[in-house]
Parts: structure tokens; C-alpha cells; sequence
């Protein structure tokens, strides 16, 4: 059996990647890298971390379970919150870690994945710059930049067709909004 398998994507023209191995094989894997980290991070990061990526798995399995044609992640707004709180480092590291979780987790590595782990990269350079500013309003300019992003990018090379897009940009766009002018200030505050 091998580890990895190449499938068509149903929502481009991009190929994915499959991941054959059971959950709870995943599922150990990502615990055993948590439990390493706890080593060299503090202990409100670690809970954020853990509780983060847990949550944005379960959304990204959600999803995949129902077959919506939506965008939901809290990765955008785990980058913002961590990296100013504990730095711009940790806030890279969420970009790509929250993401390749409920990747692995779900077992389901689409190419726009890589395109999107860009745009959380992004919030992080975005955020250490004007970390500054409102939380909430930081975050409003940051999902409104990553979502012309993941538009054009999804439109222009991954080839999605506009009503899909349109679908998973403004999911993505309504649940940021959402998630941030709900959450944003509490969560900094509890943080900090």
C-alpha cells in the first residue's frame, strides 16, 4: 500500500494528493510533533495551537463530509491573533501548520492548499508590520486582501469556475468577517 495517492480534484483542474493512512495514524503523528513543541513554547501558545488546529480540522472535514462549496478556516485568524501575541515567527509557523493539519488530518491535499498557506503567510507579514492597528480592523483589511488573492489565484490558475469561487471567496470572506469582529479582542485579551 502506498502512503500516497494522486486523484483529480472535483472543484479544478489541479491534481491532489490522497493520504492512505488511517486517521488515528495521522492523528498520532500530529500529537507526537505537539508534544515535541511543548518543549520549546509556552503553555497558552501550546492550547492556542492545539485548540486552533484541532477546530479548523474538524471544519476542513466538515466540509469535505457534506460537500459544501464553502471556504471555512480559522488559519487567517489564528496567524493574525499569534503573531501579535508571541511574534512574527510563531505566526508563520501557525500559517503553515494550522493548514497542513487539516490537511493531513482529513487526508485531503489539494493544490489551492499551497495557494492558500501563501495568503496566511501573507497575514502574518501583513499583521508584524501593522500590528499596531485594531485587531478587528487588521483583520478586515487582511481577509479582504487574501480573498482578491484566492480569487484571481482560483479564476486564474487552478481554473475554478466563477460560481465556485465566487462560493468558496465569499464563504471565506462572511465567516473571517464573522470570526473576527466576534472573537478577535477576547481571544487577544486571553492571549496576552
Amino acid at each position: 500500500m502506498t502512503l500516497f495517492r494522486k486523484t483529480k480534484s472535483e472543484y479544478s483542474k489541479a491534481r491532489q494528493i490522497k493520504i492512505n493512512s488511517p486517521l488515528a495514524t495521522r492523528i498520532i503523528i500530529v500529537l507526537i510533533v505537539l508534544l515535541l513543541l511543548s518543549f520549546i513554547i509556552n503553555v497558552k501558545l501550546l492550547l492556542f495551537l492545539v485548540i486552533i488546529t484541532g477546530f479548523n480540522a474538524w471544519l476542513a472535514g466538515f466540509q469535505l463530509r457534506r460537500g459544501f462549496p464553502t471556504d471555512l478556516e480559522l488559519s487567517t485568524f489564528a496567524t493574525v491573533l499569534t503573531t501579535i501575541a508571541f511574534g512574527i515567527q510563531w505566526g508563520l509557523f501557525i500559517a503553515v501548520f494550522s493548514k497542513l493539519f487539516a490537511s493531513i488530518s482529513t487526508g485531503n491535499l489539494v493544490a489551492d492548499h499551497f495557494f492558500m498557506i501563501i495568503t496566511y503567510l501573507n497575514a502574518a507579514v501583513i499583521t508584524a508590520v501593522f500590528g499596531g492597528m485594531n485587531v478587528f480592523t487588521l483583520g478586515l483589511i487582511i481577509i479582504t486582501i487574501n480573498a482578491v488573492i484566492m480569487f484571481l489565484v482560483s479564476k486564474e490558475i487552478l481554473g475554478l469556475d466563477p460560481t465556485s469561487n465566487l462560493s468558496y471567496t465569499g464563504t471565506n470572506l462572511v465567516f473571517n468577517f464573522l470570526v473576527f469582529s466576534i472573537f478577535s479582542e477576547t481571544v487577544l485579551s486571553i492571549l496576552r
